[in-house]
């Protein structure tokens, strides 16, 4: 059923199209908002992930997955990535939601701010 499902969609051209705008949409919404942290260094992306360096060495990428997975944010941490390291984590791009929810968490845990119900 899957594959019958699969292959319907790749001729839904309107779908494709649909899809790649809104993931381009995302894409430079997350891209800007991931810059504005002067702890990272983002790259620039034509895919559907980010890839950032984290410059503030307060942090790991496995410390900052760890701290984002108790909050239910899944990141992938390149630790493990030939020629990267654990100073470099990968974003997917989500929808709005789930990207502002990321920017949020982000904000709490490298900049200190309290979380709303902490407040």
């Amino acid at each position: 059923f899957a594959d019958l499902v699969g292959r319907f969609m790749l001729h839904d051209h309107d779908f494709i199209r649909r899809s790649l705008e809104w993931i381009a949409t995302e894409r430079e919404y997350l891209w800007n908002a991931l810059k504005r942290f002067p702890q990272f260094k983002v790259y620039p992306t034509e895919a559907n992930f980010i890839l950032v360096k984290i410059i503030d060495k307060c942090i790991s990428g496995i410390a900052l997955q760890d701290q984002l997975g108790r909050k239910g944010i899944l990141i992938r941490n390149a630790a493990d990535f030939p020629f990267l390291g654990q100073d470099y984590v990968r974003f997917a791009v989500m929808d709005r939601k789930q990207n502002d929810f990321l920017l949020t968490t982000l904000d709490q845990i490298l900049n200190g701010i309290p979380a709303k119900e902490d407040r």
